[in-house]
């Protein structure tokens, strides 16, 4: 695939637009896009962190999008990851809306290319929360990264402590069958 031609701020504003507008919560947002970058086979910037793949300049881009008033974000107290203190919602705004058009209208292909990794990701794991696509995405990031082939559900435990992130088996296995629904990975060992 080639390069991106569309700046981080087109692709997330892009897809935005192709979820619906909005996404509730940060780390459903970083997640989403960590899958949607992963679908794309584009480096969007993200690296081990507390939640799960994470994304500086993607949090970046939506706190600059938000000062420019192409996403409006609000916070509440409502559910969201343990230990998260509040939930940040974004939602496109109609300048957002209408930037993310104009982005579209002069990278088509692209454009499309972004749509339809959003369409998988909607499609196989669009009812997931925050926490359950986190889950998914430290599998992900961990099978990917991992230069020791097919592993095991306790395997991918062990590899998830080391990097500080307590994945409990039965989170494991649910995220592993998110992963087979985007066919994201083909093979996972089985406890003999």
């Amino acid at each position: 695939m080639e390069p991106n031609v569309l700046s981080p701020r087109a692709v997330l504003l892009i897809a935005l637009e192709a979820m619906g507008g909005d996404v509730h919560g940060r780390t459903l947002l970083q997640k989403r896009m960590y899958f949607v970058g992963e679908l794309l086979g584009e480096d969007l910037g993200f690296r081990s962190h507390f939640y799960g793949p994470y994304s500086s300049l993607i949090h970046s881009e939506a706190v600059q999008a938000s000062t420019l008033g192409l996403l409006l974000e609000t916070s509440s107290t409502g559910p969201c990851i343990p230990c998260e203190s509040r939930r940040v919602d974004y939602v496109l705004s109609d300048s957002g809306r209408d930037t993310a058009k104009r982005a579209e209208a002069m990278q088509t292909s692209e454009a499309e290319d972004i749509r339809k990794a959003v369409n998988r990701l909607m499609e196989a794991c669009g009812s997931l929360d925050g926490a359950s696509l986190s889950i998914a995405a430290k599998v992900h990031y961990i099978l990917t990264r991992s230069s020791d082939g097919p592993m095991t559900p306790e395997e991918i435990r062990q590899k998830a402590k080391m990097l500080r992130w307590d994945v409990p088996e039965e989170k494991v296995i649910a995220g592993v069958d998110s992963l087979l629904a985007l066919n994201l990975v083909k093979l996972v060992k089985t406890e003999h």
